[in-house]
Parts: structure tokens; sequence; C-alpha cells
């Protein structure tokens, strides 16, 4: 079972934002190029897991980053990562089925410190199954 950085990262590739490895990257550590990418990072799970029942509840938080002095491609890449993850349901991807997935904060929005890239963050939570 992969975990949701992984699953989210191949979700955003199928629906078009980006290619893994070229501007879509998930794990710890946030590359510092290019300038224009998505970043998602696991952060655990936003309610207990029930042992009796094939369900998690894991949680990500996606960045998304552009050029110094690039704020409104920023905000558009922000918008299509928050159409296509906000009330994805029923969705299956490396052996893993997502029930729904919801944004539950952000956008954040910042400015990269060292660089002044912008960026803005959004946190996601889903409730996944595996596949049967």
């Amino acid at each position: 079972m992969a975990l949701i950085d992984i699953d989210i990262a191949g979700i955003l590739q199928n629906f078009g934002a980006g290619t893994i490895g070229v501007d879509i990257f998930a794990g710890l550590d946030q590359p510092s190029s290019p300038s224009d990418i998505i970043f998602v990072v696991n952060t655990g799970t936003y309610q207990p897991n029930v042992a009796n029942l094939d369900y998690s509840y894991p949680s990500c938080q996606v960045t998304i980053r552009s050029d110094k002095g690039s704020r409104s491609a920023c905000d558009d890449r922000t918008e299509e990562v928050i159409n296509i993850l906000h009330g994805l349901t029923n969705y299956s991807i490396n052996e893993n089925r997502y029930v729904q997935i919801f944004q539950n904060s952000g956008p954040i929005s910042l400015l990269e410190d060292g660089t002044m890239r912008p960026k803005n963050i959004v946190n996601f939570n889903s409730m996944r199954t595996t596949i049967t």
C-alpha cells in the first residue's frame, strides 16, 4: 500500500497537472529546482483507524510553488489542484481506493525564504481502503 503522498502525486499526474519527477514531487525533500512545482507530503491521519474495518484516514499537504513574481500563476495552479482533489470520490490508484478526498484547509499563501518564490499550501484529508 503506497503512502498518500505517492498516491496524490499519481492522481495529479493522471489528471494532467504535471509529471512526477519533472514538476510533481512527493516525499520529505522539496527540491530547490525547478521553481514551478507541486510537492506532496504525508501528514499522518486525521482520525484513528478502526481495527475491524479496512479503512484509513490519511492526510497530506500539497505545496504549489512558482517563479519569483508569478503569484497569479501559482494561484491558478493551486486552483487546478483543488479542483482535481477536492470532492474526488471512488478513485483507485496503487492498490488503494480513495472513497473521498476533501480539502480541509488553505490555501495559505507564502513567499519562500531566500528566493521570494510564491507558494500556496493546501491540506487534504481522505478516506481510503484497499482494492479487493
